[in-house]
């Protein structure tokens, strides 16, 4: 159970330092199958501790790793909330743009038939 631990941060870590490097240099490889490999592993790993962790007897063997993964599991979580919040914000601003559009259009309308 460490070694999965241990594999999960890691490809963690592979994820938010090295594929973000690769996006910001608009790397485009040939083949993308080795990139789904990593994200298909990390997702594997999560499903198989989600799995185990229903036992007591593996989440008791843990030990210090345990920490490890409530860390990870924070992190994502926070990751989650931040982008749901920049969604909300970004359709919120999408309507009320939407509406001065709108706004505007009638009120541009009203004075050209006034007048």
């Amino acid at each position: 159970l460490p070694v999965l631990i241990s594999q999960l941060i890691t490809t963690e870590i592979w994820r938010e330092k090295i594929f973000r490097e690769l996006i910001a240099i608009r790397f485009e490889p040939r083949v993308t199958f080795s990139i789904y490999i990593i994200f298909y592993h990390e997702a594997c790993i999560v499903n198989l501790l989600e799995t185990l962790m229903y036992h007591e007897d593996v989440s008791t063997s843990c030990d210090d790793q345990i920490l490890d993964l409530v860390d990870y599991s924070y992190r994502l979580l926070t990751e989650v909330i931040r982008k749901l919040k920049q969604e909300e914000q970004r359709t919120r601003q999408k309507k009320s743009n939407q509406i001065d559009n709108t706004t505007n259009e009638i009120s541009e309308s009203l004075k050209v038939k006034l007048f």
